[in-house]
């Protein structure tokens, strides 16, 4: 059984991409970062994501948490950008991509991002792409929905964002 809405099929990579940003906004990922706004279709260059997800460091909570945080925990601004397609990815594509996401946080001074990049197949060039993206503002976690690989890059932030992804 399908599920459908307004005629419409969802496939894995549709119901993945939906099941991330709630559960992130929903506060999924909140002792790294606290996610408030969230755009569809966010648009940068010819590049245009699924989800792109605002946030900072700071940490919600009661009195004793926000002092805690407040005092020791920088304030950085975050983002997670989410890029799904449903034809083969090759290298120059998933290059492309993760350079477009690094110049999106270099325009809006965030300090580290999340890019998950979910897709039917990948070529096994640019999968290793994207495991040898060294830059450690920016993880970056490949999904190939149709044999359920996670992979991601090598980096602290790259294998944190590799734990909420479910497939």
């Amino acid at each position: 059984m399908t599920d459908q809405l307004a005629g419409e099929d969802f496939s894995a990579r549709t119901k993945l991409v939906s099941k991330l940003e709630k559960e992130l906004m929903r506060g999924k990922a909140k002792w790294i970062a606290n996610f408030f706004e969230s755009f569809e279709n966010y648009r940068v260059n010819d590049v245009t994501f699924d989800i792109f997800m605002r946030g900072n460091t700071r940490v919600r909570g009661f009195m004793l948490s926000r002092l805690f945080s407040f005092l020791s925990n920088p304030n950085y601004e975050v983002g997670c950008y989410m890029y799904s397609s449903e034809r083969r990815l090759d290298k120059s594509a998933t290059r492309k991509i993760v350079v477009t996401t690094k110049g999106s946080m270099e325009a809006n001074e965030m300090r580290w991002s999340w890019l998950f990049i979910i897709t039917d197949q990948i070529d096994g060039e640019a999968r290793q792409y994207a495991e040898k993206v060294s830059d450690q503002g920016l993880a970056v976690v490949v999904v190939e929905t149709d044999t359920g690989m996670v992979t991601s890059n090598k980096t602290f932030l790259g294998r944190q964002a590799r734990k909420f992804v479910k497939v």
